[in-house]
Parts: C-alpha cells; structure tokens; sequence
C-alpha cells in the first residue's frame, strides 16, 4: 500500500528485544480500519531478531519506516520517531503491546469532530496469566489544568499509548523527548504539553492492550537508582517550570509519590533518601496540602523507622502497583 505524503497518523514504535511480541503488534497497526497511516519502526539496537522483523514489514508495505539505530533508551527512539514522521497526529505504541483494529480511526475521527489537539482513550491492562484489566477515565473534556492536576497527582497514567496528539503542537512549542531520560519519560512529555491551552477530548472506548508485568525484568518493575535519578530531574524540572500557586498541592504529591518509589529502589542509600525527604517532603507540606494517605503514613514511619517503612511497603506492594 502506497503511502500519502501527509498521513492522518503517524505511529512511533520503539523496537528493542521484544521478538516474541512484535509481529502480533505490526500486524495490528497494518490492519487499522484507518489505512492512512505511517508506522515508524525505530529499532533501538535490537540484538534478537526484531532488526529483520523490522525490514520485513517495510519491504511488505510502504508505509512501514524503519529506522536502526544504537541504544539510546525508549526517549531517544521516540524523539527519533517523531523527527521522523509526518503525520497530521503522532502516537506511540509500545512493541510488545498490540491496539484494536479500529483505535487510530476512532481517535482520529474524534480529533476531526471536535478539533482536538489531544485525544485520549481508555485501555486495558493485560497480565501474564491472562487477565485482563479495564482502564476508564469518565470524561468526556476537560482543560489542560485539570488535566495536569490529575496527572501530577497519578489519577491518570501519563503514558502516551492512548493519547493521539496534534504533531505540529511539538515544533509549535519547541516540546521534545529528552535522551537519557528513561523513566517517566512520556509522564514527562506530557505535561509539557499541558503547560499550554489545548483542546483536549476523551472517547470512552478501551482500545490499547498494555503488557502489565509488575514482577517482570523491566524499567516500572526494577527502579534502580538511575531511574530514580531520572524521576527526581522530572520533578525539579516541576518545581522549576509549573505554577506553585496553581499546582502546590500537586506538586507536593508528586514529591510524595517519588518518595515512595524510593523505598523500592534498588542500591537506595538511607541517608540519601532521608535528605530527599526533608528537601522535598517535608512534615509541613503534607498538613498544610492535606495529604493523609498511607503513602504519606509510610513515608512519615520511614523517617523514623526506615526498615520498618520498607517492610510494611512490601506488604502493601500489590495494593499500589497492580
């Protein structure tokens, strides 16, 4: 199929170590309902055979683009991606996950309906032992304030899988990936975007099926302390770039909420992470923003009893990271 020279959708697929899983998603993003689109396959120094999968697919069908490249990390692939695209909307999808077959034209045609610059659907969550988890988010629209309150806050996953974003908003407002960062990084691209008055809808369709491992070898189930490093950059740039007198509550939840990924981090020095409570979780800004949640309450004990704070962490484990 021949491609058009400004496709409705461009689809970012970053490519790294994910053969078992890679034919199943191409092959549901070639069978959109929506035809016009491009699939940009960045194969991110793929050492399995996801490199000749890749090359595969684009001698099949012309609107497969693949693009080699050394391991930056899944920043550098999607900034490739979108460098590369030329879609009147961008989306990603992640290589080991897969879509229904009618996503991309739902979202588009909802883009079109209502002139949207971001679109969002819900989703699902899909385990291992074969069950199945739906995500809804309830609203039809919403500014990009509120938005950005929930996002900081966690209400809703940062993830751009199901989120279908006006291409040229990213040059319009010089917004980019940052390489390097690796963890959190589409939370990250995400509230960039909402820094600015956008258009955004909802359609209340579950179209994404997102690989959920919490036990598996991957960057949400192993928080090392490079990945925590990265989330802390995240949040300094928060404090630096968002509005304190609009977003303090969230700001301070967002701090909390990195502190407790701290006690899952991995070689996490207990003097390091203390200092990082008094800087930016301090016993003050949880009652003046009313924050009483047992995320609170464990990262209060932690300050007195580190261990035990570690202890009761795992035993809550699941209850946080479904």
């Amino acid at each position: 199929m021949i491609r058009s020279k400004r496709p409705k959708v461009s689809v970012s697929v970053p490519v790294y170590n994910t053969e078992p899983f890679l034919r199943k998603c191409v092959d549901c993003l070639l069978g959109q309902t929506l035809k016009d689109i491009e699939v940009i396959l960045v194969d991110d120094g793929s050492t399995d055979d996801c490199p000749r999968i890749c090359d595969e697919y684009a001698k099949l069908d012309d609107r497969v683009i693949v693009i080699h490249q050394e391991n930056g990390g899944l920043a550098s692939a999607r900034q490739t991606a979108l460098e590369r695209s030329s879609g009147e909307y961008f989306i990603c999808c992640d290589s080991d996950d897969w879509v229904e077959l009618d996503m991309y034209e739902i979202m588009y045609n909802k883009a079109v309906a209502c002139n949207a610059d971001i679109v969002i659907s819900d989703f699902y969550y899909n385990y291992p032992n074969g069950e199945q988890r739906a995500v809804r988010h309830g609203y039809k629209q919403i500014s990009s304030e509120n938005l950005m309150r929930e996002l900081l806050c966690y209400r809703i996953l940062g993830s751009t899988f199901n989120k279908l974003v006006r291409r040229d908003l990213f040059a319009k407002y010089n917004i980019s990936w940052e390489k390097g960062i690796n963890q959190g990084e589409d939370h990250f691209i995400f509230i960039k975007l909402l820094r600015f008055p956008l258009k955004i809808c909802f359609v209340n369709n579950r179209l994404y099926h997102y690989r959920r491992d919490i036990s598996g070898n991957n960057y949400t189930s192993n928080i090392t302390m490079a990945s925590f490093d990265q989330m802390l950059y995240i949040d300094n740039w928060k404090r630096a770039n968002l509005s304190c007198s609009l977003f303090g509550r969230e700001l301070a939840y967002s701090a909390l909420n990195l502190a407790f990924v701290g006690l899952r981090t991995k070689g996490m020095d207990e003097c390091k992470y203390k200092a990082y409570i008094r800087e930016y979780v301090p016993l003050k800004a949880i009652f003046v923003n009313r924050i009483f949640t047992l995320k609170s309450l464990i990262v209060l004990l932690s300050m007195v009893n580190y261990s035990l704070a570690k202890f009761i962490f795992k035993l809550f484990y699941k209850l946080f990271y479904k």
